[in-house]
């Protein structure tokens, strides 16, 4: 391409690239080059020379999950404003496809990795542990020992808020349908509604406090069981 605009390779990198001012001549004729050839930059042979990729690999356990989808969003529009591609990969809460997929993101080289998922297997984050020199964000979920960045609400405190919320409108009998109980943030939330429970002096009724899985299938099936253990138990609602 160099040889057919009459420039030197640089300034036809410089063209391509934006990288430094080239007259508008030169410009021109190199740009006339590259439709006469039909040229398309290699993203696999840039990235061989400048070793990085310009995309963020995203690990989900799923992108169904409303907050999972609005965090999702939020990272592609971002990647998008910096120049950055996102390969997001989506292991549905099976361990052995969400550590293929961690594997594959690594084999594509990405830049760096963010991962958001709700259960904590230790296969995994052994293997994320072999991944730690790749610049790495955890979200909502705890990963002791892990070389990471971390991003984690405080489960405990929402779940107090919540609860407390519900008790300054006036609300005594207060059910709580919680995520599973061996995840640290569904633990915490669990703990937070205890806490507001306890100091607000109100009973928790046990048939009222159900475990379900982090997705609306399950909290719809636990309303049902709620809605049907409250109409069996006392034929009311609870009340304020």
């Amino acid at each position: 391409m160099a040889k057919l605009t009459d420039v030197s390779i640089s300034t036809v990198s410089h063209v391509i690239n934006g990288t430094r001012f080239v007259s508008h001549a030169a410009t021109e004729r190199v740009h006339a080059t590259i439709k006469q050839l039909g040229y398309k930059p290699s993203a696999v042979a840039r990235s061989l020379k400048t070793n990085r990729t310009r995309t963020i690999g995203m690990l989900t356990s799923s992108n169904t999950n409303p907050f999972f989808a609005e965090v999702i969003h939020g990272v592609e529009a971002t990647c998008n404003e910096r120049g950055y591609h996102l390969i997001l990969s989506n292991s549905g809460d099976d361990t052995e496809k969400k550590i293929e997929n961690l594997k594959t993101l690594e084999e594509k080289r990405v830049d760096g990795l963010l991962i958001m998922t709700a259960h904590s297997e230790p296969e995994f984050f052994q293997l994320l542990q072999d991944c730690s020199e790749s610049p790495m964000v955890i979200l909502d979920c705890q990963s002791p020992g892990i070389k990471a960045d971390i991003i984690m609400e405080d489960p405990e405190a929402g779940g107090y808020e919540a609860t407390r919320y519900l008790i300054d409108q006036g609300f005594a009998d207060i059910a709580c349908i919680s995520g599973p109980q061996h995840l640290s943030p569904s633990n915490g939330r669990f703990a937070g509604y205890h806490r507001a429970m306890k100091e607000a002096g109100l009973r928790v009724t046990p048939s009222w406090v159900i475990q379900g899985e982090l997705n609306a299938e399950s909290g719809y099936q636990a309303t049902k069981q709620l809605m049907k253990g409250v109409k069996e138990g006392n034929g009311e609602m609870p009340s304020r």
